[in-house]
């Protein structure tokens, strides 16, 4: 399957799963009339789990450019009031492999200190690949949507707060005559890490007083590039 069949793949699975999993909570609902609490003060903590896609920036006019579509977050938090939240999460924002054709003036360059203390080209990449994820903190408000409909079960969820993402970049080189002789790696490994702003919503469906199904959309907004990241999953309130 080409990158292109699997990313739609996975949007389709994702939609399917959602609406899967609504239909299902609404079957729940109408064969045991179950009754959920309108108030999400009922429960303080909770915590859950998704899966989904991304959409990514930052290719840097790379000839070839394959960036992972596939994101998992990870969240928690706790009600101080009945609807407003401190929240933590974790992303997984997949990785992204480039690669720079020679000739390409995009070509990312290094330079270093030689024996002469000059300052002197190292090379230009020619194949770079990373890993990016993400913890982030924030505030989370929740109020329900119909409020005179389904007994309370749809709730809609706004978030915003900073992450600090972790990229670990591993770099192939073509060094220069110079660089070779003075014994420098082809290949480099460096991690960087930034704080970012994010802002998020959602809509979660209580399948029982303690669980829910949920959809998110959250975007981590950098300088040069940001991650648009949409999941669906399930998680516990207690």
């Amino acid at each position: 399957m080409n990158n292109s069949s699997r990313h739609g793949f996975l949007r389709c699975a994702a939609t399917a799963a959602t609406a899967a999993l609504l239909a299902g909570g609404l079957g729940v609902a109408q064969a045991g009339g179950m009754e959920v609490p309108t108030d999400p003060s009922h429960v303080n903590a909770y915590m859950g789990i998704g899966y989904g896609f991304q959409i990514r920036t930052g290719c840097d006019g790379a000839d070839t450019c394959e960036a992972g579509r596939d994101a998992t977050k990870i969240f928690g938090g706790y009600r101080f009031t009945p609807s407003l939240a401190t929240e933590v999460s974790y992303y997984y924002l997949g990785h992204m492999d480039k690669t720079w054709a020679t000739g390409n003036s995009n070509r990312p360059s290094s330079t270093y200190i030689n024996s002469s203390n000059q300052e002197v080209l190292a090379g230009t990449a020619s194949f770079e690949k990373s890993k990016t994820s993400a913890f982030g903190i924030g505030l989370a408000l929740e109020s329900e949507m119909f409020p005179n409909a389904f007994n309370g079960r749809f709730v809609q969820h706004l978030r915003v707060g900073l992450a600090v993402t972790r990229e670990v970049k591993e770099q192939t080189w073509d060094l220069t005559s110079g660089a070779i002789t003075d014994g420098l790696p082809t290949t480099t490994k460096k991690t960087k890490n930034r704080v970012l702003p994010y802002v998020g919503a959602g809509l979660s469906f209580g399948l029982s007083p303690r669980w829910r199904v949920f959809t998110s959309a959250d975007t981590l907004i950098g300088p040069d590039r940001n991650y648009y990241v949409f999941s669906v999953g399930g998680g516990g309130e207690f």
